[in-house]
C-alpha cells in the first residue's frame, strides 16, 4: 500500500510516500517541531508581558527575557526542567561568563519558572530544580584619583565639536554620578534654571533632580550655543548627540570613556576587547560606572552623608550606597591607628 511504511523501510530509511509524493511521517515531524516552536514563542510573549507589567527595572527585565529566550532555544521547556539539558546549558554559559553573571543567569531562570507557575504553564514552582549558585564576594569599588580625573577631563580637544561633546560627557558622568543610560536620555529641557538637572526615570523608574556646578552649567551653555547646533541644528531634542547628529547611545559612551581613560592614565583595557567579550572569555575594563563610583567616593571622603549620596545616585536602598564606604581604605587605616597601645608597644 502506498501510504504505509514497513518496519524494514523505517530502519533502512526508505521513504514511503503518498500519491502526491509527500512523506507523511516527515510532515508530522515538521508539524510537531513547528508547533513546539510556536508554543515556545507564545510562552516568551506571555513572559515578556509579565516582565513589562512587573516592578523590575527595564534593564533587569531585558536580561531576564534574554536568558529565558536562550534557555528555550537551547532545548529547555517551560513546563518542566530536564537536568541533562540544564547541565549542558549552564556549562556552555560558564565558559563565557564570570561568577557574578552566572548567578544572575540562574536567578533569571528561577524567576522564569516562578512566573510559569503563576501563569499555569508549570504545575509547580520548578525553581528548586535549579542549582544554588554561591554568590561571589563583593569586590571593592574601583575609583579614580583626583589627579587621574584631572588628566581625563583635560584629554578631549576643545577645539572641535567632538572634543566638547566628550568633555561634557566625562564631566557630567563625574560631577553628577549619572548612569550612561540616564546621560543619553537627557534632553535640552532637562537642564533647568538655577543649576538643576532633571534625570528622567531609568533603572529605578524614579525621576530625581541633581544640582549642577556653575562651571558645568557654563560648559553646557557653550556646547548648546556653539557646537551642538552645528551637528544637528534644532531637529533633535537630546542634549548630547553623536558626531553625525544622531542620538548618543550608551555603547558610544562606553567607547568614549574607554578611549580617554586609557589615553590619559595609561590603564589597561581597550574597546576592541569589549567587542571580543561576546566571543571569548569574560572581560573587565574601564566602564562609565567608574566615574560614577569616583563621584560617590569623592563625596564620601569629603563628609557627605550616605543618604544624600544615595539620593544623588538614585539608589533605592541604602545598602547599595554603603558599598562605597569600603573604598576609603585610608580612612580605615586612620581608624585602626586610633586604637590604644597595649602591652607597652
Amino acid at each position: 500500500m502506498a501510504g504505509r511504511r514497513s518496519v524494514h523501510d523505517v530502519v533502512n530509511g526508505v521513504a514511503a510516500r503518498d500519491d502526491a509524493g509527500n512523506d507523511p511521517l516527515c510532515a508530522r515531524v515538521i508539524t510537531a517541531e513547528s508547533r513546539q516552536a510556536a508554543d515556545k514563542a507564545a510562552v516568551l510573549a506571555r513572559y515578556g508581558a509579565w516582565l513589562r507589567q512587573g516592578r523590575l527595572a527595564s534593564s533587569t527585565a531585558r536580561t531576564y527575557g534574554a536568558v529565558a529566550a536562550r534557555w528555550l532555544a537551547a532545548g529547555g521547556e517551560a513546563g518542566h526542567v530536564d537536568a541533562v539539558v540544564l547541565q549542558g546549558f549552564l556549562a556552555r554559559r560558564r565558559r563565557t561568563l564570570g561568577a557574578a553573571a552566572m548567578v544572575l543567569e540562574v536567578c533569571a531562570l528561577r524567576h522564569f519558572y516562578g512566573v510559569m507557575y503563576l501563569l499555569g504553564v508549570a504545575g509547580s514552582d520548578l525553581g528548586h530544580h535549579l542549582p544554588r549558585m554561591r554568590r561571589p564576594p563583593v569586590r571593592l569599588v574601583r575609583t579614580l584619583s583626583d589627579e587621574q580625573l584631572g588628566r581625563i577631563l583635560a584629554q578631549p580637544d576643545l577645539a572641535t565639536s567632538r572634543g566638547w561633546r566628550d568633555h561634557l560627557v566625562l564631566r557630567l558622568l563625574y560631577e553628577t554620578g549619572l548612569r550612561s543610560g540616564e546621560l543619553c536620555r537627557l534632553g535640552l529641557d532637562d537642564v533647568l534654571p538655577e543649576g538643576w538637572l532633571y534625570v528622567q526615570p531609568g533603572k529605578t523608574r524614579r525621576a530625581r533632580y541633581v544640582p549642577l556646578a556653575s562651571s558645568t552649567e557654563a560648559v553646557i551653555g557653550e556646547w548648546v550655543a556653539r557646537w551642538r547646533r552645528g551637528l544637528c541644528g534644532r531637529r533633535r531634542g537630546e542634549l548630547l548627540v553623536s558626531s553625525r547628529g544622531g542620538a548618543l547611545t550608551p555603547y558610544a559612551v562606553w567607547e568614549l570613556v574607554q578611549r580617554h581613560v586609557r589615553s590619559a592614565c595609561a590603564l589597561p583595557g581597550g574597546f576592541r576587547l569589549v567587542r571580543a567579550t561576546h566571543r571569548r572569555t569574560p572581560w573587565s575594563g574601564l566602564y562609565p560606572h567608574l566615574l560614577r563610583a569616583s563621584f560617590a567616593t569623592a563625596l564620601l571622603e569629603r563628609g557627605a552623608p550616605l543618604t544624600a549620596i544615595g539620593q544623588l545616585l538614585g539608589h533605592e536602598r541604602l545598602e547599595s550606597t554603603a558599598r562605597y564606604a569600603a573604598v576609603d581604605l585610608a580612612g580605615l587605616r586612620r581608624a585602626i591607628a586610633l586604637l590604644p597601645k597595649r602591652g607597652g608597644v
